[in-house]
């Protein structure tokens, strides 16, 4: 169970940027929200959930994410996780962070905004001043593509990352197949593979492998509408 927590731990932290009851819409044609609900598979048993809502708010972004994982043997909870993250974004990049973690007990606590030339990063134990212009771990934009380094919301690990462009392929979602790309974000060796959709560069899906060689996988049950992604939020970004 040692091995499964260490392996775990480390993955989740990859994955971040950043309720348990899955709606069926996705898009609200009134505020303009946009979410993504996935399943979260370990190997072919269903551990948990993942959750964003990004919503426009004037010249800026509100990016919210939760998530939590299970993991059982039996009747024994091996590993428990649990994630909340509050972001706010503008046209130059990330502005704030609120990030707070519980992996199997261990807390975790990011703190940060733009202050002039410098992004103030607080985490507890350190007090850092990154690059003003910067982002995390965030999957609901293309624009992660083009990162260098992204910000860790669970640890304040500032990461240099190398992006790889895998090819097409197809991700199911609501009985049908949508035609994707896929990238591996390569973060200390280990691959995050992340599909955007071709037609629209929706998020669609994401896998990634444990230190222990077991798959972590997302599941799509609500995505964004298609087309409203880019034409609504995420061009803000470019």
């Amino acid at each position: 169970m040692k091995l499964l927590y260490f392996s775990l731990s480390s993955l989740a932290v990859l994955l971040l940027s950043g309720s348990a009851t899955i709606a069926q819409t996705s898009f609200d044609a009134v505020d303009g929200s946009l979410e993504w609900r996935f399943k979260v598979f370990l190997d072919d048993k269903e551990i948990g959930w993942h959750e964003f809502r990004v919503d426009p708010q004037g010249s800026r972004i509100k990016v919210e994410t939760e998530a939590r994982f299970d993991v059982k043997f039996f009747f024994i909870t091996a590993f428990r996780y649990q994630h909340r993250n509050v972001e706010a974004w503008d046209s130059t990049g990330l502005v704030s962070i609120d990030a707070y973690t519980n992996a199997n007990g261990d807390e975790f606590i990011v703190q940060g905004e733009r202050a002039g030339e410098h992004f103030r990063l607080n985490t507890g134990q350190t007090d850092t001043k990154l690059p003003a212009e910067l982002k995390s771990f965030c999957y609901w934009s293309p624009e992660i593509l083009k990162a260098d380094q992204l910000l860790n919301s669970q640890t304040g690990e500032y990461e240099p990352v190398a992006i790889i462009e895998r090819g097409e392929s197809t991700i199911a979602y609501q009985g049908e197949s949508i035609p994707a790309r896929q990238y591996d974000i390569m973060v200390k060796g280990l691959p995050v593979s992340i599909w955007y959709a071709v037609e629209d560069q929706r998020w669609l899906a994401l896998e990634s492998l444990t230190e222990g060689g077991r798959t972590l996988r997302y599941e799509p049950v609500v995505l964004p509408a298609r087309s409203v992604v880019n034409q609504n939020l995420l061009t803000l970004l470019d």
